[in-house]
């Protein structure tokens, strides 16, 4: 197949196809066999098969609105949710990702964001149909130029079989911190309702939400992202080896398109946009407490900037109810020092794993050897929990 035509087979793109990088001389076809199994990818009126395959293994709830906003909405042409049949045509595997724009070492390319992936447990001796699942993925991201994909909030097991059967990598873990904002579950097991009531006279004592200032910053509510959230990538983004793009455009679709509602704060510096924070409130799902987490900080690695928006994070999730607010630092964050002194503290979570899979061919690949070799190494990396879709 000549490149004229291989290029006619793969779709546009829309403004994502400039980042495309050489493609490998094979082309990639949409659907292929192994044995008795099907691989080929779900269109966007198939829903009902992957949710149908969630509900059976009782694994990650998604309603419809969700699938849609995660896996088409932000470029439908660039939609890649791999699926393995049965030849009788039962969904058993998915493999659903996300492609995202990662900023590299002064430049763009695109990488695949792995969601969710699922083997039904009968499907699962031997490791025959994983292994053609990620196989399938994998040669259908290098025909379109990719090199990596990558993922966060791995289990141990999920990491440990995808580290012998699909070539993941570990970058790093990252440690939550919670900083208590109420005594209300504190009293309340020590005194009862006694205690609920003082805990609530006592937390009505600290200040209530409102516009702040942190030092010579103003911290603003955010109902939507601009184009002063494009300048402030523009500004900052070359201080980042590694981090996912963030300009407005990403913005809008990652949060507020997002079915799940969240709450951005935005620092200001007279009249110049210095950074953001994303939140968003919860219920824990191991416990009585609510929290608010952090699910991005976006700085340009400047401490002050982050401790501001922290600290208004923190009244503005108080406000809200929260027992805590949590906060994951990875490893290289300017935030990470902050957890480490008063009133932070670890938290009683699970770690968020963030792993890699390299596409087995990228090394070949002189062209893009120097980012590809930087994403590999997890220090490079700057991420938050919201970048694989935590809580979504």
């Amino acid at each position: 197949m000549s490149e004229e035509a291989r290029a006619r087979s793969l779709p546009l793109g829309g403004e994502d196809a400039a980042l495309f990088r050489p493609r490998v001389q094979e082309p990639w076809t949409v659907e292929r066999r192994t044995g008795q199994f099907r691989g080929r990818l779900l269109g966007r009126d198939e829903v009902g098969l992957a949710i149908r395959l969630y509900r059976e293994a009782s694994f990650n709830q998604l309603t419809a609105e969700q699938w849609d906003w995660r896996f088409f909405q932000r470029n439908p042409e660039l939609a890649f949710v791999s699926g393995v049949f049965t030849p009788e045509g039962r969904l058993i595997a998915l493999n659903p990702m996300t492609v995202r724009p990662v900023w590299i070492l002064g430049r763009e390319q695109l990488a695949a964001q792995a969601c969710d992936t699922l083997v039904h447990s009968d499907y699962r001796g031997g490791g025959r149909v994983y292994a053609f699942l990620m196989r399938f993925g994998f040669d259908m991201l290098w025909a379109y130029g990719m090199h990596f994909g990558f993922g966060g909030g791995a289990t141990a097991e999920a990491a440990a079989v995808g580290k012998r059967l699909g070539n993941y990598h570990s970058l790093f873990d990252m440690a939550v911190y919670e900083r208590r904002l109420s005594l209300r579950l504190a009293l309340g097991r020590r005194a009862g309702a006694a205690g609920g009531a003082a805990a609530k006279l006592l937390d009505g004592l600290r200040p209530h939400r409102r516009l702040q200032r942190h030092g010579g910053l103003e911290i603003r509510a955010a109902a939507q992202a601009g184009p002063e959230f494009d300048r402030l990538w523009q500004r900052k983004r070359e201080r980042y080896t590694v981090v996912l793009r963030r300009d407005a455009r990403e913005l809008r679709w990652r949060w507020f398109e997002n079915p799940v509602p969240s709450e951005m704060l935005a620092a200001w510096r007279g009249g110049e946009l210095e950074g953001y924070i994303v939140l968003r409130h919860h219920p824990d799902p191991g416990g009585p407490a609510r929290l608010t987490t952090v699910l991005d900080l976006f700085t340009g690695l400047e401490p002050e900037v982050d401790e501001a928006l922290l600290a208004a994070a923190a009244r503005v999730a108080r406000a809200s109810g929260s027992d805590f607010l949590h906060y994951a630092a990875c490893p290289g964050a300017s935030a990470a020092a902050l957890l480490r002194r008063a009133p932070w503290r670890p938290a009683r979570k699970q770690v968020d794993r963030v792993v890699t899979a390299p596409y087995p061919y990228a090394a070949r690949d002189s062209a893009v050897l120097p980012e590809f070799d930087a994403a590999m190494h997890g220090q490079n990396w700057y991420y938050c929990q919201g970048d694989s879709d935590f809580l979504d």
